[in-house]
């Protein structure tokens, strides 16, 4: 985590960003049959306290699994099991292309 601190120890937004965003898009995935696969449509990030040091985790589920779009969040806790952010998300489920 050090490495990935910003200089005011808050979790680096692109950390915290991609960290929610590649979790929700494993959970969009889980929900989908082999012809389906999920692209981010859009979400939203809210970080609640800072975090100084130590792993951070996130847990992932979904709200929602329509036939066009998936709903998850997640949560985002630091080594103390202290919740610091919480996100939502929006993803459109594709069609693969046939080979």
């Amino acid at each position: 985590m050090s490495d990935n601190a910003a200089p005011t120890f808050w979790l680096q937004e692109q950390l915290g960003f991609a960290m929610v965003d590649t979790g929700m898009g494993a959970a969009a995935t889980s929900v989908l049959d082999a012809t389906s696969m999920c692209a981010t449509i859009e979400i939203q990030l809210r970080y609640l306290s800072p975090v100084f040091a130590g792993d951070v985790r996130a847990e992932v589920r979904v709200v929602k699994a329509g036939k066009r779009i998936v709903h998850p969040d997640a949560q985002v806790f630091d080594h103390r099991d202290e919740l610091v952010a919480t996100s939502t998300g929006s993803f459109a489920v594709i069609l693969r292309p046939a080979m």
